[in-house]
This record gives structure tokens, C-alpha cells and sequence, in this order.
């Protein structure tokens, strides 16, 4: 199993070796404080940077002997 983040990738990588794509993740919302410590919230946290990004695709690679 692995994924494939959705800011850098469309997996393509993985179809062509033999992954099945499982599940598309959202997105994740993450703030910032000044330190730049990053952690993930729910909704806007004032006083901090709100980022995000586009979430992830899961593949899985059957075992070939099953």
C-alpha cells in the first residue's frame, strides 16, 4: 500500500506497476504558528497561517499469488 500525494502527483507511477488506486483522501487544512510549527485543524485559527493541501490517492498492489 502507499499514496500518492495529490500536490505533486496523479499516481500514474503506480498504475503503470500494477496498483489498483483505492480511495481518493481529501484534503488536509493545517495552520501554522510562528514558530512554524505545522498541525492540522479543523476550521480557520486566527493569529496563525491556513494552508491546505489537495489531499491523496491510496494504491494497493495485490499480491500476484492471489
Amino acid at each position: 500500500m502507499t499514496y500518492a500525494d495529490r500536490d505533486w502527483s496523479a499516481g500514474e507511477s503506480y498504475l503503470t506497476l500494477g496498483f489498483d488506486k483505492t480511495a481518493v483522501l481529501a484534503p488536509h487544512y493545517f495552520s501554522l504558528n510562528e514558530e512554524k510549527e505545522r498541525s492540522v485543524v479543523k476550521a480557520h485559527q486566527p493569529m496563525q497561517i491556513n494552508v491546505f493541501n489537495t489531499g491523496s490517492l491510496k494504491f494497493i498492489l495485490k499480491n500476484k499469488n492471489d
